[in-house]
């Protein structure tokens, strides 16, 4: 994180962390396990607005690659096809995909009607996900040489996107068929000042330490075959902030109708995968998972997931009405404190009866309020909403 930042044009911290998450993770994939079988693949997306400097995280990650001789666990930067997918697992079955404009990928994706060969992505994606301590087994076809069988694949990818293209995606089946859920979601909200930064290479310790993972091969003669992971060991201390984080998830799930049930169901798994790795990273020689790696795993997984269900709560919508009371309510929210004429120059999508009708029920749902002042004594009452 501190030579990306370093030497990066817009130093983006979050962005930084992501793309040092996926690193470690695909460097130590299919070579260690916790004790429980979570392995190290993780599916995180880095938000940042157009021209906040996303580009340089993922070359970060694909120098180091190159330079450790590990460019082989880079896979490729488009998707054209779960076939394409597969067929690139079973050659390498360790990768990190660094995918630029996620979110219109996954609006893509979404519908078959806009890109059908891209449709069944999404569903292999999430099969792989939930395979890296088994073994993957493809589409079945009529010529067996074309059948794929994978053991222990390890998938991992890293994308980034604009907001507006990720929140846009979101929509309740893909919430609710749990692709979502598999998903680490990290915001960079703002455009970081421009820094001068010089040319720097790789420091040293990095490269090396990017080899050491190349070169660890735990397990016997079939380890390419049949891997067998190092076991990382847990403490007690670190078993109780899990314990901790399965209580809060446990009394989520037990509500009759929670938002975003998938969200939490997957909560603790993707915990346990972080704590992996930054067991990993901490002592490559010797991981444990202590308190702090389960705390910092804990911690990061329920403010994430918690962040996740406030952006559905705001973006996803049952029906177009309710898209167009969301979008407007967003209207209002950023503008703190909106009157009537900004707001119906700013809704210029909707007609006068949709926007009164909006505005009405939003009113009336105690969503907004109304705050009516007087410009003069003959002058017309301004019109003015906020946010309740």
């Amino acid at each position: 994180m501190q030579y990306n930042l370093a030497t990066a044009t817009r130093p983006q911290p979050v962005l930084a962390l992501v793309a040092a998450i996926t690193l470690q993770a695909v460097l130590a994939a299919r070579k260690v396990r916790d004790q429980r079988g979570n392995r190290t693949n993780l599916f995180c997306v880095g938000i940042a607005p157009s021209g906040a400097g996303k580009d340089h995280a993922r070359k970060v990650n694909k120098n180091i690659l190159f330079q450790a001789g590990l460019n082989l666990l880079e896979g490729n930067e488009d998707l054209a096809s779960d076939a394409g997918l597969v067929a690139a697992i079973e050659q390498e079955p360790a990768l990190l995909f660094q995918l630029d404009e996620f979110g219109r990928f996954l609006r893509t994706i979404g519908d078959p009607k806009k890109a059908p060969h891209l449709f069944n992505v999404l569903g292999a994606l999430m099969k792989l996900y939930s395979s890296a301590d088994t073994v993957f087994r493809g589409k079945a076809y009529a010529d067996h040489k074309r059948n794929k069988v994978i053991d222990q694949p390890c998938a991992i990818i890293y994308g980034t996107t604009v907001p507006e293209h990720f929140y846009e995606s979101l929509t309740a089946d893909s919430l609710s068929d749990g692709f979502i859920a598999r998903l680490l979601v990290f915001e960079a909200s703002e455009t970081p000042a421009r820094q001068y930064a010089m040319h720097r290479e790789i420091p040293a310790g990095i490269i090396e330490a990017a080899r050491w993972w190349g070169n660890l091969q735990p397990g016997g003669n079939l380890r390419d075959e049949h891997p067998e992971p190092l076991v990382v060991p847990h403490t007690d201390e670190a078993r109780e902030v899990f314990d901790r984080l399965a209580a809060t998830v446990d009394a989520q799930l037990s509500k009759t109708e929670v938002e975003g049930r998938s969200l939490w169901a997957r909560a603790e798994e993707k915990a346990c995968r972080l704590a992996v790795v930054h067991a990993c990273s901490a002592n490559r020689e010797k991981p444990v998972i202590d308190e702090v790696a389960a705390r910092w795993a804990c911690e990061l997984v329920e403010h994430l997931t918690r962040r996740m269900l406030h952006l559905a709560h705001e973006w996803v919508a049952d029906g177009m009405f309710d898209a167009r009371q969301k979008r407007v309510l967003r209207v209002i929210r950023k503008a703190g404190r909106i009157s009537r004429t900004q707001l119906c120059f700013r809704t210029r999508w909707l007609n006068q009866r949709e926007r009164q009708e909006v505005i009405d029920n939003l009113v009336e749902t105690d969503q907004i309020r109304v705050i009516t002042s007087k410009t003069g004594e003959r002058g017309r009452p301004t019109v003015e909403y906020e946010v309740c």
